[in-house]
């Protein structure tokens, strides 16, 4: 399992594509195999990490927010948006 001195850059890449696919900071843990508690650690001790999970976050909420325009615009046959609240 994961633990702080597993950390290296090249995990803010993975970090960023999976939260730029629209994924949650969970599947971060799971795809790094780290805790919550890593997660946290390495964001407050690595700038770059920080930086990434940052962008990423920012990332996937806007595919949430496209997807919810895009459901109230009628671009989905069975849009649901108490779902989609629920999941934002």
């Amino acid at each position: 399992m994961g633990t702080p001195n597993k950390y290296n850059s090249n995990l803010c890449k993975i970090a960023l594509k999976v939260l730029a696919d629209g994924e949650s900071l969970a599947a971060v843990c799971a795809e790094l195999e780290i805790t919550r508690e890593t997660l946290r650690v390495w964001r407050d001790r690595h700038k770059e990490f920080r930086d990434a999970i940052n962008m990423g976050l920012l990332k996937s909420q806007r595919i949430w927010e496209k997807i919810g325009l895009d459901g109230i615009k009628g671009n989905y046959e069975k849009f649901g948006a108490a779902p989609w609240i629920f999941t934002m």
